[in-house]
């Protein structure tokens, strides 16, 4: 388990606890999207709900669609807009001078009364970012979230019972408080010089910095984290929850993200349950917002730990977000070249590159649904080192997860304005132009079809349904998404650092029923190019593809036809770190675990009406068989071949029982897919056995078994629609 972490950059005391982790004026805005997306429900919703019954949306899946017209209200859809911490850390950059000027109404905080005043202040710096999103046309395409992360507070009056405020002044690393007897006051040292000194941040008061956001038709986000102080260890909440949810009422703000860190040990439940209850006393309440909850605890874990899954239970009750996994690649420098690092497949310590994080996240995408978001961390399209072909990858990725789509670039250089004022000059990369890059960004970012599926009100998460091989830098991925309208939205991916071959793969590698996919006419709709092929063929050709590139597609059923539901069809992975797949491979033997291949033996099909899992395209199903796991000829009568897939993981030998636990099976005769003896090894067989636990203790000291939880495709058979605790 990872203990907290110092995000990189820190030049403080490293003798800290290491860094564990990092929300109108006159009209609610959030309200609006909320009526929207009741309203898309009420249009969509139901319809999506209907069809021939042996290929209807799948059990989960209807769940999902329930939970989405009961949380239609408040975040329904993930959230998209910008923050600052992969790109900037806690540095504000220097002014643009391409930037649009700012009126002069504008809440600057740069009149110190000092030498300073018209330095660039942090708070400027996000106006201008604010104002990229309205330029850019990004703000109307759904970017509407601004979020500041760590080192926007300040320590300035903080005791007893004061709240968080702006920091007035800031500079990386250090702050001033009165009450820190380690800086003593003196001539020199003083909180009125560090004020003339420094950098402007904040205002201390961020009433009319919220204000102003809000009249651009936007929502403001802050940070903080559970302990006392926060990963840059600047104040934090821990212990002052209810004065600091009070404030952040008071501001009006919209979105706050909560780490871990300062808590000691990763955070705790306790400390997001003592927020949450913070925030809910005070936000919806008089003219507030309801102030949506991004929870940074499950990063405390890896998907190794057995706690992790508990966790990612626990925060569905609390929070509408949170963070799966450990930081995206921050931005960095090359030393030799000068130029930025390609964060692709960058990999080590708690930072991970693009195509890590979207794999973590993949692996849960039975945890995602409306107002229950698993967020992979920050959006990198723009100036942070990645190729175009790889932006517009983690953009299809990140959309086809129903991941928040948050960037974390500089906007500023997306602008009209500063495209000319830049000109046509090389990038390090001598196949693009920094200006034809910039250009390619935005274009990335504003096309239509793949937010559509991102913001799809079904609100499924995608989930691998074929892959090559579990490298991270070779093979393919097929990525699938089941869509509120029965259409299924498609992503192949190139791993390899060099171009793949046009490949051909059939409809039933995406879980379309053989029986319907050959007698049924499709469209074919080309995400990126906007070329729609219409074929009554069972395959979907894919081009070659670029290093790092990919191909999306969404496929629909003719409206004439009846409509046809894919069926949850994949490799079911052991978890995300071993590269190992569940392998059947002749009816009575016994199944085992291999390194992830692609080969028919992995690839399995959830009969969700009938709860069986088979292989893909075969009659041999899993079977509990005398405590062993083996194949046999699929048998509706045999309820050894009876399996439910709960939320954590685990695979049950038993149809749903009515008024279980909604994540986690009941305690007594249970028996699970084990992996025998916990051996996370290729050829290990899998048994049945008791299931290691069933509700999880609130100390958390028995978990369930690691090597009895599964990534198996599609939703859950047993979704935890709300909290049990």
């Amino acid at each position: 388990m990872k203990t907290e972490h110092l995000k990189s950059g820190n030049p403080l005391d490293v003798s800290r606890p290491q860094r564990l982790l990092r929300q109108i004026a006159a009209f609610d805005w959030r309200m609006l999207a909320a009526l929207l997306a009741a309203l898309m429900l009420a249009l969509c919703g139901q319809s999506a709900l209907a069809g021939n019954a042996a290929f209807a949306i799948p059990a989960g899946a209807q769940s999902l669609a329930t939970v989405a017209q009961g949380q239609a209200t408040f975040a329904g859809t993930p959230p998209m807009g910008f923050t600052t911490w992969a790109r900037f850390l806690c540095n504000a950059q220097t002014a643009l001078p391409s930037a649009t000027p700012l009126p002069a109404n504008a809440p600057l905080n740069q009149d110190l009364g000092n030498p300073r005043k018209s330095h660039y202040s942090f708070q400027h710096f996000m106006l201008d970012q604010a104002q990229a999103l309205v330029d850019t046309g990004l703000r109307d395409k759904g970017y509407t979230q601004l979020n500041v992360d760590d080192c926007w507070m300040d320590k300035e009056e903080r005791g007893n019972p004061a709240a968080l405020q702006g920091g007035r002044a800031w500079v990386y690393g250090n702050w001033w408080t009165l009450n820190d007897p380690s800086q003593p006051q003196s001539a020199t040292n003083n909180y009125s010089n560090f004020l003339k000194n420094n950098q402007p941040g904040f205002d201390s008061d961020l009433t009319n910095y919220v204000s102003y956001i809000h009249g651009l038709g936007m929502k403001v986000g802050l940070y903080s984290s559970s302990g006392q102080t926060t990963c840059q260890v600047y104040p934090a909440s821990g212990g002052n929850e209810t004065n600091d949810a009070a404030a952040f009422a008071k501001w009006r703000i919209d979105f706050l993200k909560y780490d871990n860190c300062g808590a000691g040990g990763g955070g705790t439940k306790t400390n997001v349950q003592k927020m949450a209850a913070a925030l809910a006393a005070q936000s919806g309440s008089g003219s507030s917002p309801k102030i949506l909850f991004d929870i940074s605890l499950p990063a405390a874990f890896g998907q190794q730990s057995a706690q992790f899954y508990d966790v990612m239970d626990f925060v569905r009750g609390y929070g509408q977000m949170w963070r799966v996994s450990g930081d995206i690649a921050n931005y960095s420098v090359d030393p030799t070249t000068g130029y930025a690092v390609d964060p692709w497949t960058t990999s080590g310590g708690y930072d991970a590159g693009i195509y890590p994080s979207f794999r973590q996240a993949a692996n849960l995408a039975r945890y995602v649904a409306p107002a229950r978001w698993n967020d992979p961390d920050q959006l990198l399209i723009g100036d942070n080192g990645q190729t175009a072909d790889e932006e517009r990858s983690q953009f299809a990725l990140w959309s086809i997860l129903g991941a928040p789509l948050i960037l974390s670039t500089d906007i500023r250089k997306l602008t009209a304005a500063n495209l000319s004022e830049i000109g046509h000059v090389p990038m390090y990369n001598a196949n693009e132009h920094l200006d034809d890059h910039f250009r390619s960004a935005l274009k990335t970012l504003s096309n239509a079809a793949i937010i559509k599926v991102d913001q799809d009100p079904l609100g499924a998460g995608g989930y691998i349904a074929w892959q090559s091989t579990a490298a991270a830098d070779s093979g393919m991925d097929i990525v699938v998404k089941p869509l509120a309208n029965h259409d299924t939205a498609v992503v192949v991916l190139n791993k390899g650092a060099s171009a793949s071959a046009a490949t051909t793969f059939s409809l039933a590698t995406l879980g379309y029923p053989a029986s319907a996919a050959a007698g049924t006419t499709v469209t074919i709709t080309d995400l990126w190019s906007g070329t729609s092929t219409v074929s009554a063929a069972n395959t979907f050709k894919v081009p070659a593809l670029p290093a790092h590139g990919n191909a999306m597609y969404r496929i629909s059923v003719a409206a004439s036809q009846a409509p046809v539901d894919i069926a949850p069809t994949g490799p079911i992975f052991v978890n995300e770190a071993t590269g190992l797949c569940l392998a059947g491979h002749a009816d009575g033997s016994s199944l085992t675990i291999e390194s992830c291949n692609g080969g028919a033996q992995q690839l399995w099909q959830r009969d969700l009406k009938n709860n069986r899992v088979c292989l893909s395209g075969q009659a041999s199903c899993l079977t509990a068989d005398r405590g062993q796991a083996v194949l046999k000829a699929r048998d509706l009568s045999n309820q050894g071949q009876d399996f439910t897939y709960y939320l954590n993981g685990m695979l049950v030998n038993a149809k749903p029982a009515s008024g279980a636990a909604a994540s986690y099976p009941v305690i007594g005769n249970t028996q699970c897919l084990d992996i025998s003896y916990g051996r996370l090894t290729p050829s290990s067989t899998v048994a049945i056995y008791p299931c290691n636990s069933g509700v999880p203790p609130t100390d958390q000291t028995i978990p369930a078994q690691i090597n009895q939880l599964w990534s198996a495709p599609g939703a859950a058979d047993k979704p935890a629609l709300a909290s049990r605790r």
